[in-house]
């Protein structure tokens, strides 16, 4: 691949959450190096044998900034952000030997010897290189369409809001990966700015529906000159990318027609906003085979038959201020392999951005806020609230925290929890005001329920709904540790560390507004979620090692006598 302007700095991207991920999962020893008289600050990674007999480097030297956290002793306070990390990265060798690298595949093919995990598993180790050679290359595409962009404001539509989010998940190593599923399969960041859309025909006979699916899509099937379907057959939309693979597992779907320049998408990639001359008041949101982070992102049949029954439940249960981006209708595969039911999957989900425009406010994807537009060196967040200094950003990140928690904290005693990180939450600004006036919720496929808790508050659950375990929580601390890891660790500690108020008074603001909500009367059992957030110890998901055991893992860790948050 010709290397360009934005290549070392989209490898480094990749590398820097590979390295954080080292250091935070304990999977490497870690020194602090200071270069006298000077500001400058190295960190130093060895393998945990440090016998120098693991592998030909012998170490790896990356650069750290200085306002990194260091204790009495002098070493470094982990976690590391990967934000901290700064080139060059220096490989050095048993021989002496110094090598400038950033490419982060490279740089775990000459230290993987010094990683446990990866030993047993040579072919996990390749398929890994592979994959973080493909978030590299697809972030530099991303930084390619990013410096081509005018910035946002007030004005700017919720699609072009999904596109300043540039960098994907903030740590995880894959944050920009689009591996794909099968070997039939190609694709890459540019294809899913503006993915192409291609609709089929399949017979009803394997097919089920939830909610009015193709009264609802039929608006759109018109304005596109579709015929009608044939008698005893659905239409569904597809990604034309995963068309090749719809048509191999399903021999029985007929291609009708495929599209160019239909609809953009979101920063979730699966999900797409039709372009507005087409008046569609529906997304789609569709099976995409592809690995981002940690997962294949196919929709999954329990996932579409989920969708509408979360949505009427979160309506239910939620305080008005807070949006759902209502799933109206879906469709997915029966009566065949689950492989070939998956790449048929299709959610319509409700476009808010018409009721926000009529209340004068504008939608912003939530992750948006501690990103930058190309070439500035403040957040969006910044120049949009003006926040100045730190007092301007402890007051507004108050706010921002304290209306967030009182919207979504309340239900977790209610036995439901929504999946909050940044890129599932849209903030609602009020035009006029300028400030940030309630929030909305989407992706229904990551709600989770206590059955036995709702049951108790005479809320019925579907029988099928309740024996699906992706969807129901063995307890209610298993949902209350995944607020306190996509509402807590993600969305607030993502914020809190784009405008520089980790190491500072940022985390004091989350416990006094956490604080606020848990011992209000509108919280059900707000005593047991506050001894859960102030345990000792909290799970912290570790990313690397998932992928490189081919399985979801976390590690306890401290949480220094319940200081939010662990890790």
């Amino acid at each position: 691949m010709t290397r360009t302007q934005y290549t070392e700095h989209a490898e480094f991207e990749t590398t820097r959450r590979l390295l954080a991920c080292l250091i935070n999962e304990g999977l490497v020893d870690l020194a602090l190096q200071r270069v006298e008289s000077s500001k400058q600050r190295t960190l130093c990674l060895r393998s945990l044998a440090n016998d120098g007999k693991s592998s030909s480097i012998s170490e790896l030297l990356v650069g750290v900034s200085s306002d990194t956290l260091v204790d009495e002793a002098g070493r470094i306070c982990c976690p590391i952000a990967p934000e901290q990390l700064e080139l060059p990265v220096k490989l050095e060798s048993n021989k002496g030997n110094t090598l400038l690298e950033a490419n982060p595949s490279n740089i775990l093919q000459a230290i993987h010897e010094w990683i446990p995990e990866s030993i047993p598993n040579i072919p996990l180790l390749e398929s890994t290189k592979q994959m973080l050679q493909n978030s590299a290359e697809n972030q530099e595409k991303w930084l390619q369409f990013h410096h081509q962009q005018i910035p946002c404001d007030l004005n700017s539509a919720a699609i072009e809001w999904e596109r300043t989010v540039i960098f994907g998940h903030p740590e995880h190593p894959l944050h920009r990966c689009l591996y794909p599923e099968s070997s039939l399969l190609a694709a890459s960041a540019g294809d899913l700015i503006t993915p192409d859309i291609s609709f089929i025909s399949v017979p009803d006979a394997q097919l089920e529906t939830t909610g009015p699916f193709t009264p609802t899509l039929q608006p759109l099937l018109e304005k596109l000159g579709l015929p009608p379907p044939i008698e005893g057959e659905t239409i569904i939309p597809c990604f034309t990318a995963n068309l090749p693979l719809v048509l191999s597992r399903l021999p029985e779907a007929t291609l009708i027609q495929s599209f160019q320049g239909i609809a953009d998408g979101q920063a979730s990639a699966r999900s797409v906003s039709i372009k507005p001359h087409f008046g569609s008041d529906h997304h789609l949101k569709m099976s995409l085979p592809f690995q981002i982070t940690g997962a294949i992102r196919n929709v999954k049949p329990w996932q579409a038959y989920q969708a509408t029954y979360m949505t009427e439940l979160i309506e239910r249960l939620a305080h008005p201020n807070l949006w759902v981006n209502r799933e109206t209708a879906t469709i997915t595969g029966v009566n065949m392999d689950v492989q070939a039911a998956r790449t048929v999957c299709c959610i319509l989900r409700e476009d808010l951005e018409p009721r926000a425009l009529k209340e004068g406010q504008s939608l912003i994807i939530a992750a948006a806020l501690y990103h930058r537009p190309a070439g500035e060196t403040r957040t969006y967040a910044e120049r949009l609230f003006d926040l100045d200094g730190l007092e301007d950003k402890c007051s507004w990140l108050r706010r921002y925290i304290g209306l967030l928690f009182q919207l979504v904290i309340p239900l977790l005693g209610r036995g439901v929890v929504l999946e909050t990180h940044s890129q599932n939450v849209l903030v609602r600004v009020d035009k006029r005001a300028n400030s940030v006036v309630g929030f909305a919720i989407r992706d229904m496929n990551g709600v989770k329920i206590h059955v036995q808790t709702l049951q108790d508050q005479g809320i019925a659950v579907d029988k099928r709904l309740a024996q699906i375990s992706e969807t129901r929580a063995a307890s209610l601390e298993a949902l209350w540790k995944r607020a306190h890891r996509t509402l807590i660790q993600n969305h607030a500690g993502f914020l809190m560390r784009s405008l520089g108020l980790d190491n500072s008074q940022g985390w004091s603001v989350v416990r006094d507004e956490l604080e606020k909500v848990l011992f209000s009367p509108e919280c059900p059992m707000g005593q047991e979620l506050h001894r859960f957030f102030w345990a000792e110890s909290m799970g912290y998901p570790c990313f690397l090692g998932a992928i490189l055991r081919g399985k979801p893992l976390e590690q306890e860790s401290p949480s220094n006598g319940g200081d939010l948050p662990a890790r």
